[in-house]
Order: structure tokens, then sequence, then C-alpha cells
């Protein structure tokens, strides 16, 4: 019989280490992601400008989404989102993520911060990755621009968190070395393809835009 200290981790385990830090402390990954369904890997650091003004928006969206998923009659999918630090001393990281809701790859485990990025490809920061927890498979790399949309007028949509954790639920995952990490680069081609072969959309689209630009009164020169 195989005891429950040799059992094989699984392979969100074997992608963030045994152990995840949390607002209580250390705790293994396996008790923290057991339940989970998507895991999202938040690459960021407390140096980077960009990253204290997108965390907010983050921790907003992370808060309605684990308020809908806990909520009695809740069936939607529950996230975890992983602060992976590019902090370069000990201090600096624990201050910057007090202020954050969610879990934490520990310090001491900055060597499997470094695979991840590398491995996801990671060229800024800040980026937001999203896995599937129970393969550890890849789903996306455009987590920052999707949850920025789920904003209006600065304020989160509930509604939108809902519908953007389910898309990223139901997109398929897919296993690294399959990853798609040009998705912008996908949509535009998949853009110039249609209007390529369509040349009337396009007609239409540049008529649709003339149109808007004179009612707004753009581009016209004062008489």
């Amino acid at each position: 019989m195989v005891s429950a200290a040799a059992k094989k981790p699984s392979p969100i385990e074997e992608l963030l280490g045994p152990n995840i830090l949390t607002s209580d402390g250390i705790k293994s990954t396996h008790s923290v992601m057991r339940h989970r369904d998507l895991v999202v890997l938040y690459f960021s650091a407390s140096w980077c400008g960009p990253c204290k003004q997108f965390s907010p928006a983050l921790a907003d969206f992370y808060r309605a989404a684990q308020s809908q998923s806990q909520a009695p009659s809740a069936v939607g999918p529950k996230i975890e989102i992983v602060f992976v630090s590019s902090d370069q001393d000990q201090q600096s990281f624990r201050k910057y993520y007090s202020g954050h809701p969610w879990v934490a790859l520990p310090y001491s485990a900055a060597e499997i911060g470094k695979k991840l990025a590398v491995d996801y490809r990671i060229k800024g920061i800040p980026s937001v990755i999203v896995l599937d927890a129970k393969t550890g498979h890849y789903v996306t790399n455009n987590g920052r621009e999707d949850v920025l949309l789920t904003q209006v007028d600065k304020k989160i949509d509930p509604e939108k968190v809902r519908e953007t954790v389910a898309i990223w639920k139901e997109k398929e995952a897919v296993p690294l070395e399959r990853a798609n990490f040009d998705e912008h680069k996908a949509l535009a081609s998949r853009i110039v393809k249609i209007f390529a072969e369509n040349p009337m959309l396009l007609f239409l689209f540049l008529y649709l835009v003339k149109r808007v630009m004179t009612l707004w009164g753009i581009g016209q020169s004062d008489k």
C-alpha cells in the first residue's frame, strides 16, 4: 500500500512546488489547490509601477470571483491567484505581498518562479497566465487584458467577472508544448484573412469609420 507521503504530486504541485505562502503562513500546495478549477499566475514585483496600477483591478476581480464561487448556490469555476515575484530581496517581497489577497510562491522558491517565467515566455510584467488547476495545462496568457475588460468606469462588473472565468474554464487547456503564446498575433491574422477573403467587408468597415469620423467632425479642417 502506498503511503500518503509517497503519493505522486499532482501536475500543479509539480509546477509550483510542494508549498504555497498564504495569509496564514506556509501551506501545502495540495491543500490550497485541491478544490480549485483554475490557477492564475500573476507575475509582478514591488518595483514595477504598472504592476502597482494593475494590482487593485486584479484584487477586485479576485474578490468578485471568490465571492461568486463560494456562494451557497455557486456552480461556477473556483480560481486561485498565485503571485510569482520578481523582487530582488525578501523584505520587498514580504511588504508587497502583504497587501495582496491571494497566495504566493514563497520567496525561497524563487528558482521555481524563474522557471515559470521562462516556460511561459514572460517578457514583461505585470503578466497573467491562466492554467487548468487539475492538469496544469495552459489556458491563456491574455489574463491581464481579460481582467481589465471586466471593469466599467474603473469599477468591477461582477457579471463580466463571471463570464470571464467561465470562458477561461470552457477554453481548451493544452500542454505547454502546444501553447499558443502569440494569441494577439493569431487574432490579427484571422482578421486580415477575413478581410482578404471578403473585400466588401473591408470597404464596409472603412465606410463606417469614415461616417463616424464625419459625424464627430474628426479630420475636418476649420474654414
